[in-house]
């Protein structure tokens, strides 16, 4: 439970929202009603694109420091433990600044000519990371 928890939840195929309602509901203690589901996954979104100090409107009933109305995304991430859902790695496909692909398996760059599409996820994998994971 914690942490690696969430971080393993979020590296699955799962959708985003079913990742939160599981760690909401099962990786925090006590468990955080599904009421924020919504409120997280904005709070998610708003880190993600970097406007952490978006204010996300709260359900009713719900405050954060006698506001009862809004919090900030950042808040939110942090008062859920939500830091896990917000770890990217950009668009696979987009080249980096010297026109190179990441292989998504050895974390290496790669020309992207030397860059197979793995048929099975649609990930960018070099030659012997797709070859040997075959």
């Amino acid at each position: 439970m914690g942490y690696l928890s969430a971080l393993g939840i979020a590296d699955s195929n799962l959708p985003l929202e079913q990742q939160v309602r599981w760690h909401l509901t099962s990786n925090c203690y006590p468990p955080v009603p599904l009421i924020m589901v919504p409120v997280a996954m904005s709070a998610i979104d708003a880190v993600i694109l970097d406007e952490p100090n978006a204010e996300i409107p709260l359900p009713e009933g719900v405050s954060f420091r006698g506001n009862s109305d809004f919090a900030p995304a950042y808040a939110i991430v942090e008062t859920l433990r939500l830091e896990a859902f917000t770890i990217t790695v950009g668009n696979p496909w987009e080249p980096d600044e010297d026109g190179n692909i990441l292989c998504l398996d050895c974390m290496n760059s790669y020309e992207p000519d030397d860059i197979v599409t793995d048929p099975q996820w649609n990930d960018p994998r070099c030659e012997e990371c797709h070859y040997n994971n075959k």
